[in-house]
Parts: structure tokens; C-alpha cells; sequence
């Protein structure tokens, strides 16, 4: 079988070697169409920056570990597993990966990634790989005609590869992302629509400690109606400074409201302060919340802007 030999400029060791096999072509059970494609092609080029290039580095017989010409030539233009391990060192470490986890963050996914790596592990009488694959975002729907899923797939293959020859005993966890226009719910992901679910969670905010400000203080609106406790969770100007409301005034719905929405966006008390422990514990809370939203909305949305 022809295999494909995958070298990329440098970002990590592990990708950084013109891969002495990507076996088991990136996209093998893809039928061999897309791996004919991707060796004869030369490379393809995501809009997204990673440009793995493929070039046929010869045939291999099934159970013995290959030595290919590129790996001969000095400098070598390819590289086994096992002249990265003596070419860094590793191979003099009694450390082999054991009880570790390697965590990789990749975009998109490659749909063959298990069977590419068992097929190298295989070649390079490599043990098997333990290899979980998260997708915080769901697993995006393999494109083989999209030239970033492609381009992806090839740099997932190659940092799990690589990252397992190099540790063969950790446990690899690749963590898939959605990026340049991935889909959610079946519709691109746009500014607007980042910003516009960023506003419904405040909103949510709001409303929510609101209610919670508004049930806790002085024992509940029932509470505060027939007998009020004797000290407030929270003070407003209208309790603290004789001459701004009626005697007798007690806070609304409305005043508790504000509350939340000052609170939200000030991070802060503004006119309302909280009095004891659990008033100051959820203004906290909102704060943090709102913070973490505003934080990774306008961090995400500015990602996916156009250049």
C-alpha cells in the first residue's frame, strides 16, 4: 500500500516531523479515494492556517517496521518513531507515559483517527493507543470536501500520532473544537448570533437574582408585609436617609431589579449595599457570572470576526 508521509513547519515536535508514515492514509476508511487525493494533490491549504503536505514515501509489507529512503538521506527528510525517541533523547528516559494524560485541542475532526492510529501503532510495533475524544461544541459533520476539515484532519492525525510514539503509555485526550463558521443547531455561528445569546444569558441573569434578592430580603414580600425581620439583607437610600420615600417604605419588585441589573453590569454594589453574608454571597455570584459571559461572548465574537 502506497503511505503518506506528512511534514509541516514547526509548531510542536511531535508535528513537526515529516511523519515517517502517516499511515493508514488520514482519511483510510474514507474510502481510498480521499487518500489518493491527498498524496497526489501535494497539499491543501486551510483558510485557517494548517497546511499539511503529503508526499508518497513508498510501500511497507504488513508486520515489518519500515525503513523508507527520506529516512536515509542527510539531513533525514523523514523521520520513524524511533528516531525521534533517540534524535530528542526520550529513548534514554525510563518515563514511557505512564499514568499521564496528554491533552490536545485540534479543530473539526478526523473521522479515521482510531483506525490511522492502530494501523501506525501496528507498523511501528507501537502498543495500542488509549485515546478519548471530547467535543465540548458536538462533533462537526467530516466534509471531505472542504479543504480546512481536510487540512484538520491531517494535523489531528499528526499530533496523535506523534504524541503517542513519543509517550506511547499516556492516555491522549483530543479535545475537538468548532472553528472558522462551524454550525450549531444546523446555522453558522455569527457575531450577531453570539451577541444575541450573550444578551439572553444576562437577561436570564438578571431576572434570576433578581427574584432571588426579592425572596430572600427580610424574609420574602410576605415577610417583609406582616412581620418584617428585624434587620434587612439589604440597604437602600430609602431606609438609610430620612426624607427620600414615605414613612414606612419597603423596597418592590422593580427596586430589586435595578438591583440585579446594576449589579451585573457595575460588578459592584452601586446605591443598594448587602448587609450580611448571603446578600454579599449571591451579588458575588451574579458578578462572576456576568463577567465569565461578557469575558468569552466578546472573546469569541472578536475570533470569529473577519480579518
Amino acid at each position: 500500500m502506497s503511505v503518506p508521509v506528512v511534514s509541516r513547519r514547526p509548531r510542536l515536535v511531535v508535528s513537526l516531523v515529516a511523519a515517517g508514515v502517516l499511515v493508514a492514509s488520514v482519511f483510510s476508511a474514507e474510502p481510498a479515494a480521499n487518500a489518493t487525493s491527498a498524496g497526489s494533490g501535494g497539499h491543501r491549504t486551510p483558510a485557517i492556517g494548517i497546511r499539511p503536505h503529503y508526499t508518497v514515501a513508498g510501500r511497507v509489507t504488513p508486520g515489518v517496521v519500515p525503513t523508507f529512503s527520506c529516512q536515509l538521506t542527510t539531513p533525514a527528510n523523514c523521520y520513524g518513531p524511533a528516531q525521534i525517541r533517540a534524535a530528542y533523547g526520550v529513548d534514554q528516559l525510563s518515563a514511557d507515559g505512564k499514568g499521564t494524560t496528554i491533552a490536545i485541542v485540534d479543530a473539526f475532526q478526523s473521522p479515521t483517527i482510531q483506525h490511522d492510529v492502530d494501523t501506525f501503532d501496528a507498523l511501528f510495533n507501537l502498543p495500542s493507543v488509549n485515546l478519548e475524544q471530547i467535543a465540548p461544541q458536538g462533533l462537526t459533520p467530516f466534509d471531505s470536501g472542504n479543504a480546512d476539515m481536510v487540512g484538520w484532519a491531517g494535523e489531528i492525525t499528526l499530533d496523535v500520532e506523534w504524541a503517542h510514539a513519543i509517550a506511547p503509555k499516556a492516555t491522549i485526550r483530543l479535545v475537538l473544537l468548532v472553528l472558522n463558521g462551524g454550525k450549531v443547531d444546523g446555522a453558522p455561528l455569527s457575531a450577531d448570533r453570539l451577541l444575541v445569546a450573550g444578551s439572553l444569558v444576562l437577561t436570564t441573569n438578571v431576572i434570576t437574582f433578581a427574584l432571588l434578592y426579592w425572596q430572600l430580603d427580610s424574609g420574602g414580600p410576605a415577610g417583609r408585609a406582616v412581620d418584617p425581620a428585624p434587620y434587612p439583607d439589604f440597604q437602600f437610600p430609602q431606609t438609610a436617609t430620612s426624607g427620600l420615600a414615605a414613612r414606612g417604605w419597603q423596597p418592590r419588585f422593580h427596586d430589586y431589579l435595578y438591583l440585579a441589573f446594576t449589579s451585573a453590569l457595575a460588578f459592584s454594589p452601586t446605591d443598594t449595599l448587602p448587609l450580611v453574608g448571603r446578600a454579599k454571597g449571591l451579588m458575588a455570584m451574579q458578578s462572576v457570572i456576568s463577567l465569565s459571559v461578557l469575558v468569552v461572548v466578546l472573546a469569541r465574537v472578536i475570533n470569529i470576526l473577519p480579518g
